[in-house]
């Protein structure tokens, strides 16, 4: 009897435990769910990525994200892709119109099994003479992509003037390998802009969450209507990445080349390069192609409680203090773009107005010898205007040095009694110009050099505050949010010493650590030298003491 009323006591208790409301807070060390998509649109939650960042570095990619609001409460899922390795060093998601809500988030690397891309792979078979290169650019594919994930897509075709598709889109590494085998080389005429727009138009027909063209190419072509950027928008406007294999035959084909960087370049992939009759992607060089083949991370994030919020806001930190950051404007009830079957791809890129330029004068050989002949003729007309302004100005100097003529003599009156003055003659010395006033500025105590924004700091007053609200009187980088509203203090003691306090104690249950040459301190003296650490990032300052008779300042 006792065991039947234990077990029915259990069992009340376990009701009541799975019968509290989903809504209450999710304690911050709960194990996230893993996130599951929706099934209607009802559920789901679409989104459109907004004000992108990438600090210090951060190599160009794309973002994507898509959520779920079925469950007890609102989960989301971005997958973030790079051009170039970078390391993730943490993240941090919170709510755009209240930072105080932050979401349960983690992050981890793609696998090759999850992979959902669907590639197809364009082999230049032309010109008989380059049968050794296309012999080993058909070999490196097929080393590369015989493993096909589960998830994963491959299609084989070729071009000289016309392009032949091999092998339709399967999952089928042998059905690959033995279409790359079949390609033989073609006539001498290869037009690499017209079929390379024709094989991104049929691969964008391929309903995939995300589309790659894989380019094996000499890079030589003999397009007279078509241009790169005319395949470069059609296959951003696709959400289609090119990636290319640059096979040269001698040095002097290195310039070629330049046509397959390029197309790389402007839709967010990369390039490789190597010489084809004699060797071909070493091993080192096929891990480094699948490595920046699935460079990025996805996040998967679960919010506190119920309710969908209007926006979040995305950190990803990567070490020596550079940053990704977007926000995600959320939009529940709605399907996603493209029928809600895939999710909308964001290109992300850096402000890299200077390096666009460039590349945009060196796709055309014409083009840069008309800046270039622009440039030296604009040089040209700045030297002969300096030297007839030189001229001009010796000219006038030269009349301003010519002899005046001498005056005629004053007539003499002669007179026998010495001339009358009405006035007594009185020589009064003239008075020297008053010394000009000069107004000493105060020195500074100190100075804070920071490793980023507002960089280096004068420490005028004897206290002083630092964070990032804007009624401190040292405002840290904005986008550095482990730094707290108000962190710190840093005062003159009455025996003449620098002291430092941790203001984040004073309205967070969890202090905001400050770390003195990495030791963690809530109050403590510094000294010139100090390296002072802001929080659980990178950020922060080195202290110098400004004073007379400081080591520093001698």
């Amino acid at each position: 009897m006792r065991c039947v009323r234990r077990a029915s006591l259990l069992a009340l208790i376990a009701g009541a435990w799975l019968a509290l409301p989903a809504g209450l807070p999710q304690p911050a060390g709960a194990q996230q769910s893993p996130f599951v998509p929706a099934t209607t649109v009802r559920d789901n939650i679409a989104t459109t990525i907004e004000h992108i960042r990438l600090l210090r570095g951060v190599p160009d990619g794309t973002v994507s994200c898509r959520g779920n609001r079925a469950g007890p409460r609102p989960s989301i899922r971005c997958d973030v892709r790079y051009v170039d390795n970078i390391a993730v060093t943490g993240i941090e998601i919170t709510e755009r119109d209240n930072p105080a809500n932050v979401w349960t988030a983690s992050f981890r690397p793609y696998m090759q099994e999850e992979d959902e891309t669907a590639y197809l792979l364009l082999v230049d078979r032309s010109s008989p003479a380059r049968a050794d290169s296309i012999r080993r650019a058909t070999r490196d594919l097929a080393e590369l992509f015989f493993q096909v994930a589960p998830k994963q897509h491959v299609a084989v075709a070729a071009f000289d003037s016309k392009l032949d598709l091999l092998q339709d889109f399967t999952q089928d590494g042998k059905a690959v390998a033995a279409a790359l085998d079949r390609v033989r080389p073609g006539n001498t005429t290869t037009e690499l802009y017209r079929l390379t727009l024709e094989a991104v138009q049929r691969l964008g027909q391929f309903d995939a969450p995300r589309r790659v063209l894989v380019i094996a190419s000499n890079g030589k072509f003999d397009d007279t209507a078509y241009r790169s950027n005319q395949v470069a928008l059609e296959a951003n406007r696709l959400n289609i990445r090119i990636v290319s294999i640059g096979y040269y035959e001698k040095n002097s084909d290195l310039r070629d080349l330049q046509s397959l960087r390029r197309l790389s370049a402007d839709t967010r992939g990369f390039f490789f390069e190597t010489p084809g009759p004699r060797q071909g992607l070493t091993p080192r060089n096929r891990n480094e192609f699948l490595a920046r083949l699935h460079a990025g991370v996805i996040i998967e994030a679960e919010a506190q409680m119920r309710g969908v919020p209007p926006a979040l806001q995305v950190s990803l930190r990567h070490p020596q203090g550079a940053t990704t950051s977007f926000v995600a404007v959320l939009r529940p009830g709605v399907a996603n773009p493209g029928g809600g079957l895939n999710d909308a791809t964001t290109p992300m890129a850096a402000d890299d107005y200077l390096g666009r330029v460039l590349a945009w004068v060196a796709e055309d050989y014409s083009r840069a010898a008309a800046v270039l002949a622009g440039i030296a003729i604009l040089l040209l007309g700045f030297l002969i205007s300096g030297f007839a302004w030189r001229r001009s100005r010796r000219r006038r100097a030269a009349k301003v040095a010519e002899p005046l003529p001498e005056p005629a003599a004053t007539p003499k009156i002669i007179s026998e009694e010495p001339p009358t003055f009405a006035e007594p003659q009185i020589h009064r010395p003239e008075h020297a110009a008053a010394p000009a006033t000069v107004i000493r500025q105060p020195s500074p105590l100190a100075w804070l050099e920071f490793n980023g924004e507002p960089g280096t700091v004068p420490m005028f007053k004897p206290r002083i505050a630092i964070g990032r609200e804007r009624d401190n009187d040292v405002v840290t980088d904005a986008q550095e949010l482990t730094v707290s509203r108000h962190h710190a203090v840093i005062s003159v003691t009455q025996d003449g010493f620098f002291q430092i306090v941790n203001r984040s104690k004073d309205y967070r249950d969890e202090v905001n650590p400050i770390l003195i040459n990495g030791v963690a301190s809530e109050s403590a003296r510094i000294a010139d030298g100090d390296v002072i650490k802001l929080g659980t990032g990178n950020y922060g300052f080195l202290f110098r003491d400004a004073r007379e008779g400081s080591h520093w300042r001698n």
